[in-house]
């Protein structure tokens, strides 16, 4: 059963990513866009809410929800700048790329950024087509620093809905 369904999963991802013609490096291309547009789509949002509200800055931020979500656009825009720098570098080996793609895919479907947990999703399935070799330490550290910062914003998150 297991099989059956991983099986379908992985030929799902493989039409997806033949659709929109996504390989290894298109994708990590095309996720680090997503991390660039998530921050001016939070402050397009924000700007909103202070126009209808007729609030400042000042106030809009001392509101948790929107603290936190400034948090998490942070991060993701510092992981989409890195990813352009060094996108070789994480697309070098398959281990750089599956281990920066499977962070990133719990860490984002954690704090509900479901775009890129898809697009995670479909670098892991891709990851297959990328040479084997070390994993680098840079990527590593990287990978475990956002990842870490959004798991401890969904800690924030899990505390405002109590």
């Amino acid at each position: 059963m297991w099989a059956v369904s991983k099986r379908k999963f992985s030929n799902l991802l493989d039409r997806i990513a033949r659709t929109v013609h996504l390989d290894a490096n298109r994708t990590i291309e095309w996720y680090s866009y997503i991390l660039f547009l998530i921050p001016i789509a939070l402050w397009l949002m924000i700007e909103m809410r202070i126009l209808a509200s007729k609030q400042s800055w000042t106030v809009m931020f001392k509101q948790p929800a929107v603290a936190v979500g400034v948090i998490i656009a942070f991060v993701d825009l510092m992981t989409g700048y890195y990813l352009l720098l060094k996108e070789q570098e994480v697309l070098e080996t398959y281990e750089n790329y599956r281990f920066f793609m499977m962070w990133q895919a719990i860490s984002q479907i954690l704090v509900g950024n479901f775009l890129c947990f898809v697009m995670a999703l479909i670098g892991i399935h891709e990851a297959k087509s990328l040479k084997n070799g070390q994993r680098d330490a840079t990527v590593t550290v990287v990978s475990i620093a956002s990842g870490l910062f959004l798991v401890i914003c969904f800690g924030f998150i899990l505390l405002m809905s109590l």
